[in-house]
Formats: structure tokens, C-alpha cells, sequence
């Protein structure tokens, strides 16, 4: 007869087996097998629940940083030569913008790699950059601890820059305390070409 995890299944017990001491020792049997298949399903869901990012993982090398951004304002800048914007497959003069604003670090250690989000609007009201509402407009290689001033690029249609002052809006950042760049351009791809 097949044991199923070195124990016999109740339907191929013989009555002589089921004597009460055999009886007994049958039950535990069955009962520490029963936990076993629960502590393997506690441990493979552990394990599912940690993968899909349900459960949160207590290195802090790997904990986003959520950053605010106040005091965000746009400059004019000339655009680098023969820079345009594309909207909807349709392409445009490009007007671009320095974007300053004031970046409060709540962690002890540097952030790295911060996407930045926000709004931009034209004068009139209008999405300037996109109509996604949850735009990633840049990246900050590096934010320091405490407050710090922070820059980077826009790039708008010349029709809507036209229309007056941009209205910037929820502009903020999140990045990781741990170290690496994030960039493909910083990738040694040759590693990858060897047959």
C-alpha cells in the first residue's frame, strides 16, 4: 500500500490498524501532515505576497522616498538646436523651460534616481505636456537630505508657451536611498553581444 508522506490514508487502513492505540498514533500522524501542507502554503504565499510587493521589505536600501516639491516656477531657456515636441504623432515648435523648485528630503541619507511628477498647464488652462495624469517628467540623479534647490528641463508646444505664464501644479518626487543609476545609457551593453 502507498504511503502518502510515510503515513497510510484512512480509506486503505485495515480495521486491525484501527486499534485504539493505531488509531491514535494514525490521527497525529495525519494531523502533522496536515501542518506541513500548512506551513508550505504559508511560505509559498509569503513568498507570492513578497514577490507582487504586497508584503513590504524592511531594508531601507529599497524604500521609496517620497519628496515635495514647493515653490516650483518655470524660466524660458533656448531649446538645444533642432528640438521639437510631439503631440498625438503631430510635431511642433518647442519652447523649453527651466523648472527650480525647493526639494524636501525626509530621509537621513541621499535620495537617488527620483522620477518627478507634476502638472503643467498653459495659460488657458489646457495640459501643456501630456493629458496622462500621472506624467513622469524627468529624473534628479540625486537629492541630499533636508531642503535643497532642485532643476530641470520642460519642453511645451511654442502655440501654448505663447499663451502666457505655465501653472505648475502637485509637483513632487519619489527616489530610493540605495545607489545605482537607472539608465540605460549607463549600461555596458557589450557583456550582452557575446554569442
Amino acid at each position: 500500500m502507498a504511503k502518502i508522506g510515510g503515513v497510510l490514508p484512512l480509506c486503505c487502513i485495515a480495521p486491525a490498524e484501527l486499534a485504539p492505540g493505531n488509531r491514535i498514533r494514525q490521527q497525529n500522524a495525519i494531523a502533522n501532515q496536515s501542518l506541513r501542507v500548512e506551513r508550505r502554503s504559508v511560505l509559498l504565499g509569503s513568498g507570492t505576497l513578497l514577490a507582487s510587493g504586497v508584503l513590504q521589505i524592511s531594508n531601507p536600501a529599497f524604500a521609496d522616498v517620497k519628496i515635495a516639491l514647493r515653490n516650483v516656477e518655470a524660466t524660458r531657456i533656448p531649446c538645444p538646436e533642432g528640438q521639437t515636441t510631439v503631440t498625438g504623432g503631430t510635431s511642433f515648435k518647442a519652447t523649453c523651460f527651466r523648472v527650480t523648485g525647493e526639494a524636501t528630503n525626509p530621509a537621513s541619507q541621499p535620495v537617488y534616481n527620483a522620477d518627478i511628477f507634476g502638472r503643467v498647464y498653459d495659460a488657458q488652462g489646457e495640459p501643456a505636456l501630456d493629458t496622462t495624469e500621472n506624467l513622469r517628467i524627468d529624473t534628479l540623479a540625486e537629492i541630499p537630505p533636508g531642503k535643497s534647490k532642485v532643476s530641470f528641463q520642460i519642453t511645451v508646444s511654442e502655440e501654448q508657451a505663447k499663451l502666457g505664464p505655465l501653472e505648475l501644479k502637485n509637483f513632487k518626487a519619489t527616489g530610493y536611498l540605495g545607489k545605482g543609476s537607472g539608465r540605460l545609457d549607463d549600461i555596458d551593453f557589450s557583456e550582452l553581444d557575446s554569442d
